[in-house]
């Protein structure tokens, strides 16, 4: 397990992991309740392959996860049943996704991958009310 990614003013990580299971690990949301320890929550990402590479939004609201099924899942945080829920993007790509990174408007995001070509995807996710 290697720490891919870590937000310092969410107190949160998210490691990738080969098994393809990732966990986010929230620490303000139990500070007071379990003396400042971490917190595993579940991330469902829908994948049959290892993660490669995953980041962080620039609103710490969502991140997104590059795999080797030549998936992106956009992961976004499900208070109702406290875990991380991904949507995949749906747009045919013919390579394991290797690099990520978002747009500061916190919506587009830029993935690269191994048939040397660089992708520019909406991550918009709709508010559910």
């Amino acid at each position: 397990m290697g720490l891919q990614n870590v937000e310092a003013d969410r107190r949160e990580i998210v490691p990738r992991i080969a098994d393809y299971f990732n966990q986010a690990f929230d620490l303000k949301a139990v500070e007071k309740i379990h003396d400042g320890k971490w917190k595993p929550t579940l991330v469902l990402l829908r994948v049959d392959r290892a993660s490669t590479c995953v980041k962080w939004s620039p609103a710490e609201n969502k991140f997104h996860v590059g795999s080797a099924a030549r998936l992106i899942s956009v992961c976004y945080f499900e208070c109702e049943n406290d875990w991380w829920v991904s949507t995949h993007i749906k747009k045919p790509i013919r390579s394991t996704v290797t690099s990520l990174d978002w747009h500061p408007n916190n919506i587009l995001l830029v993935a690269g991958s191994t048939d040397y070509k660089v992708r520019v995807f909406s991550a918009y996710i709709k508010d559910k009310k």
